[in-house]
């Protein structure tokens, strides 16, 4: 078998290429690269942090999923889930949301989130009656 490839632009000199923090980790962590060397977030708002990488898989049947970190979840502060599509081809940029209340400092290759590589898996999509179940939702199986 031979593995999927990530081709990796640079589009910032601070760039990094993502990083797999072990060879067992299912991520590839992803750090901050802007124009200025700092960039604050206010408390309770959310900012656009740039990544300074575009990139293309040798494969159309993968697509990268955007997760936040634990680490940074517990000091309040969270990485939006994002989808990006297998022809993506622009800068590369996460959804920081600062939940705490205090302004947030995010520096030039913090690490803000990690990448997910999924297979797409093609399904037909159509009208039908569908078999009902018991099951309920939204916390309907208690806590």
């Amino acid at each position: 078998m031979t593995n999927l490839k990530m081709k990796v632009k640079k589009l910032h000199p601070q760039a990094r290429l993502p990083v797999r923090a072990n060879p067992a980790a299912a991520g590839l962590d992803v750090f901050a690269a802007m124009a200025d060397s700092v960039m604050s977030i206010p408390a309770k708002t959310s900012a656009i942090v740039p990544l300074g990488i575009s990139w293309e898989l040798n494969d159309e049947s993968y697509f990268v999923d955007i997760r936040p970190r634990s680490g940074l979840a517990s000091k309040g502060i969270s990485a939006h889930l994002g989808t990006i599509d297998f022809d993506y081809r622009k800068e590369v940029g996460v959804i920081i949301h600062n939940l705490s209340n205090e302004t947030l400092s995010i520096k030039c290759g913090d690490k803000i989130a990690q990448l997910v590589i999924q297979k797409r898996i093609p399904v037909d999509i159509e009208w039908g009656e569908i078999e009902e179940t018991e099951r309920g939702g939204f916390g309907s199986t208690g806590s």
